[in-house]
């Protein structure tokens, strides 16, 4: 398995599966009505997967507030309808997706410490921490190429979050894979503190070289090689148009 294989199954475990996001797709089509009408007819009352999907596509707010309770410590479910609010275009309800997100990442890491609820339990156990959770869901607004969702990721109230290589390592290659070179601008400028280390840049080279050829691969080096310029003198030692065929 190459590098980028790796790491889109690694990725792949944080989020819904092609079924249930193609359930998500089909839906897109309907409203809020829709939306109504299939919870009245469900006993008890609980967002299915679809029906959040309605939801987050019409940002139907006050649908979904009537219903937190079901999902509050629901991994799944809420970073799902994050990542389908973002990639719609719905920001506020992106937002709400990953207040929820973090609220659940809370709740399970509260549980688990205190020994009602294991690791296996999760919906997700590769998220150990609320940290990867915060993690996660920038990822989410790099891989969609949403600028303004990624600055709000990287500067709002979970800024300071950032405590893992997990973000440094997922976010720029998220974007270097999708040649997203405004994304990899805006990270740059509103970048967490020591998010560019030389070893993060070898790797983000390595890939690089891995994901682009030609003058494709000259110009994806020099997005980057300005760009760790303006890291500090540290690491200008690494010259990424270095050996460029």
């Amino acid at each position: 398995m190459s590098f980028n294989d790796s790491l889109r199954h690694s990725m792949r475990l944080f989020i819904a599966s092609d079924a249930e996001w193609a359930i998500l797709r089909h839906i897109a089509r309907d409203d809020e009505v829709a939306v109504r009408n299939a919870l009245q007819q469900r006993s008890p009352s609980r967002l299915s997967e679809t029906e959040l999907g309605q939801a987050a596509t019409h940002g139907s707010m006050k649908v979904l507030n009537m219903y937190v309770d079901d999902f509050y410590d629901d991994f799944r479910f809420c970073s799902t309808l994050a990542e389908m609010a973002l990639t719609s275009g719905n920001f506020a309800i992106f937002e709400w997706g990953v207040h929820r997100t973090m609220d659940a990442a809370l709740v399970t890491d509260h549980e688990a410490k205190n020994g009602k609820r294991t690791r296996t339990d999760m919906e997700n156990p590769e998220w150990k921490t609320w940290f990867d959770a915060v993690a996660y869901m920038t990822v989410v607004a790099a891989r969609a190429g949403q600028t303004e969702a990624l600055i709000w990721m990287l500067t709002g109230e979970y800024k300071e979050h950032f405590r893992n290589p997990f973000p440094e390592f997922c976010l720029y290659t998220e974007a270097i894979n999708r040649a997203q070179w405004e994304t990899v601008r805006c990270m740059m400028e509103h970048k967490v503190e020591g998010i560019l280390s030389p070893d993060t840049q070898r790797v983000l080279l390595a890939l690089t070289k891995e994901s682009f050829v030609g003058e494709d691969l000259k110009a994806a080096t020099l997005v980057l090689e300005n760009a760790f310029d303006k890291e500090g003198a540290e690491n200008k030692s690494i010259s990424l148009s270095a050996n460029i065929p």
